[in-house]
């Protein structure tokens, strides 16, 4: 298992155990018919943890938590049916999830807690059961079919048989590495563990590119070149375990090569099973070697004066075969071993609190440039000081922010085995094609979208691509396409997931929200674009089985959910047979951005600088209202929404008469309004700070921050106040509360 791979589930486990401590307190009340949210709460975190544990290959906690989201699912629709020993047994299953968790995060397995896995198992099972049987419904033996234990989906995604025992050798070997021949340095084995790591990636993405180009030679030869490579370079370092799966790679490639084996999905996947192996092994070296200190060189160097025979002679018990060097080879090692170092390997909390501190230096630079003691005074060297330090404060911010951009063709690269295994499970054919991977965005807003697009990934392929009888019926290719591609858009970030698939048809999504008692029948205002937004709800699902992959109405709720916390938004279009295409937007930092700040009675807004077109004086004979009671103001030649800001936030203005505010042309993401505010303070470079718990989402802002003064101002979250907007008679009671 690679380190990035123990960083993801490292990650995973930190994640799922505070999401159990969050859902624990509520267990107790998932009977409460007047308070769903309990309930669905417990389930979304055991769905989630469900999916990654599959992906992550932990069958066990994949199979536990996909036992108890089933029964969770059954109690949600009959919440009447909750007893005390349902609920000790979730209690229970909760308990054994966290000791999963924590084994995991120890060892990166769970197969140690089978035993308990399959007792628990058993318990839910009969629950399931004796609630099915209370239940008189004509479904009931379909059910029991479909949540039987023997029934359950373990497969995972391919990896290597976990019954090699790949440390056998390593300890004994790396401790005698640096004794047994002084020609191989710790340098030596750091270079040779990067390099390996470089080719194991390059050689992963070119057999998936192989598989959908069987025919190219070109790309045969490359990954047969860098498998023979990896093979000399291990044979040379003396990890013979490694060079004897490298050589039994490269026999199926010159097999390949000669045309006396065709490349096919199998040869595809052992192929990709042995880079795996490969992987596992040079991580566990890589971690032998900077965990043991018999590996480090010796602080005290011998001197060159020392003779060979002063050096003492160790017998290693693994003879070394080192083939004789050329001198073109020893000068060309002599200058790679010359050639410095063009980067550094930095923890990354450093790098989080060089970027924290570079927000309270702005804060604390605004406040001594813009300090009202300041304000009637004539310096004229201060001034020139404080613009040097702006300068150098705002060059400080620019480059901090690019040591945290990094592109997304790391978290795009990852989707490409996900389509093709999700592709194999569900029998279907499609190729996923990528572009804007070299988009590059916030580390940590990447970490956090990683899982939202999976989950669009996986439903594009589920829910979107067609099987290839249906898609040749309907006059398509039999292997159909999802476009992953992702753009800069001012201050934001586009990521789009189109497929070619059957599209979401309106009519059936009324009819199960008409079932499901989110939309009257009579009902007849909502749009198709409407009805589609109802895929978002919790809960909501089209699918007509469930399985590991979807149909319990979860994932995109989960989609929802995540990228709102980034500010975030999504969007979905789509077309019967020709396809859907859905659309996250996410701001490239949620830390720092350039702002227009503003006056409405005593409080000071923000709005992002990128959202405002222009800014004016008005006349109220340029105010009209619809029948509505909705003001709009012309401008332009347009008549565009006129909101004043004080009714959106119940503040008292200082102007009552536009006349004498300010009007501010506003660029929403589909339409264009105009706010009214009392004053313009100018525009500024401010720091982000989100709401604490305690207070929550508000409606309309996205968070504060700190004026020159030192004291908290609000920045306006423009889709969000466009909502309120909306619907006017709801926006009191959505601030109050």
């Amino acid at each position: 298992m690679d380190n990035e791979t123990k960083e993801m589930i490292k990650s995973f486990v930190i994640e799922s155990l505070d999401s159990l401590d969050s859902v624990e307190p509520l267990i107790e009340n998932i009977n409460d018919t007047n308070d769903k949210e309990n309930i669905n709460a417990v389930f979304r975190v055991f769905h989630t943890i469900k999916g990654l544990s599959l992906f992550f290959g932990l069958n066990n906690l994949n199979a536990l938590t996909h036992k108890a989201e089933t029964l969770l699912d059954i109690l949600r629709k009959n919440p009447s049916l909750i007893d005390d020993n349902i609920i000790s047994l979730i209690y229970s299953t909760l308990d054994l999830i966290r000791e999963i968790l924590v084994l995991v995060s120890n060892e990166f397995s769970d197969e140690k807690e089978a035993n308990d896995v399959e007792n628990i198992l058993f318990l839910l099972d009969n629950a399931i059961n004796s609630i099915q049987n209370s239940i008189n419904e004509n479904s009931n033996e379909i059910f029991q079919n479909e949540y039987r234990l023997n029934d359950i989906d373990l497969e995972t995604i391919p990896s290597i048989d976990e019954t090699d025992n790949p440390e056998e050798g390593i300890d004994n070997f790396t401790e005698q590495q640096l004794d047994a021949n002084s020609l191989i340095s710790q340098d030596m084995i750091e270079t040779y563990l990067s390099d390996t790591k470089d080719y194991l990636d390059n050689i992963d993405n070119m057999l998936i590119q192989l598989e959908k180009d069987p025919n190219n030679y070109e790309i045969i030869s490359n990954i047969f070149g860098m498998v023979h490579s990896i093979k000399g370079n291990s044979g040379f370092m003396g990890y013979s375990e490694i060079q004897d799966i490298a050589m039994e790679t490269e026999t199926i490639l010159d097999s390949i090569r000669k045309n006396e084996l065709f490349v096919e999905s199998n040869i595809i996947s052992i192929l990709l099973s042995n880079t795996e192996a490969i992987r596992k092994r040079i991580n566990q070296i890589s971690e032998k070697v900077h965990q043991s200190s018999n590996l480090e060189i010796k602080e005290k160097q011998l001197s060159p004066q020392t003779s060979a025979e002063q050096i003492p002679q160790q017998k290693p018990e693994k003879q070394i075969e080192i083939e004789p060097q050329t001198q073109e080879q020893i000068n060309t090692t002599k200058n790679q071993n010359n050639t410095p170092k063009l980067d550094i390997r930095v923890d990354t909390t450093k790098i989080d609190k060089l970027f924290d501190l570079v927000g309270e230096l702005i804060t604390t630079g605004n406040m001594i440039t813009n300090n009202p003691d300041l304000a009637n005074l004539q310096l004229p060297n201060f001034s020139k000081a404080t613009s040097q330090l702006n300068k150098i404060t705002r060059e400080l911010q620019e480059i901090t922010m690019s040591v945290r951009m990094m592109p997304l063709s790391g978290l795009f690269n990852k989707m490409k085995r996900l389509v093709r295994d999700t592709s194999l499970k569900l029998g279907k054919k499609a190729n996923l094609i990528m572009s804007g991977q070299e988009t590059e965005m916030d580390k940590n807003i990447i970490e956090q979208i990683s899982d939202p697009l999976m989950h669009l990934v996986r439903n594009a392929l589920d829910h979107g691509i067609e099987s290839p009888e249906e898609r040749i019926a309907k006059g398509k290719p039999e292997t159909g396409t999802i476009h992953l591609a992702a753009r800069y858009d001012g201050n934001e970030i586009l990521i789009t997931i189109t497929d070619d698939g059957e599209g979401i048809n309106p009519d059936i999504i009324k009819e199960k929200a008409i079932s499901r008692g989110l939309i009257n029948s009579t009902d007849s205002s909502l749009s198709e674009k409407d009805l589609i937004q109802l895929i978002f709800e919790p809960g909501f699902s089209t699918a007509k089985t469930v399985s590991d992959i979807s149909g319990r109405g979860v994932g995109l709720d989960v989609v929802k959910k995540n990228i709102d916390k980034l500010q975030g938004s999504v969007d979905v279009i789509s077309k019967i047979n020709e396809g859907t295409t859905f659309t996250l937007r996410i701001p490239l930092t949620l830390a720092i951005m350039d702002a227009l700040l503003v006056k409405v009675g005593d409080t000071v807004f923000a709005l992002p600088l990128l959202n405002v077109i222009e800014t004016f004086k008005t006349d109220s004979y340029l105010i009209t209202k619809t029948m509505d009671g909705v003001e709009m103001i012309k401008t332009h030649n347009k008549l565009l929404p006129f909101i004043r800001l004080y009714e959106i936030f119940k503040i008292q203005p200082k102007h009552n008469n536009i006349e004498q505010g300010f009007a501010m042309l506003i660029q929403g993401k589909n339409e264009q309004c105009c706010f009214l505010v009392d004053e313009l303070l100018g525009n500024q470079q401010i720091v982000i700070k989100g709401f604490s718990d305690y207070i929550g989402n508000v409606p309309g802002l996205t968070g504060c921050m700190i004026l020159n003064d030192g004291n908290i101002g609000l920045i306006i979250d423009i889709e969000n106040t466009l909502k309120l907007f909306e619907n006017p008679f709801t926006i009191a009671n959505e601030i109050l509360s």
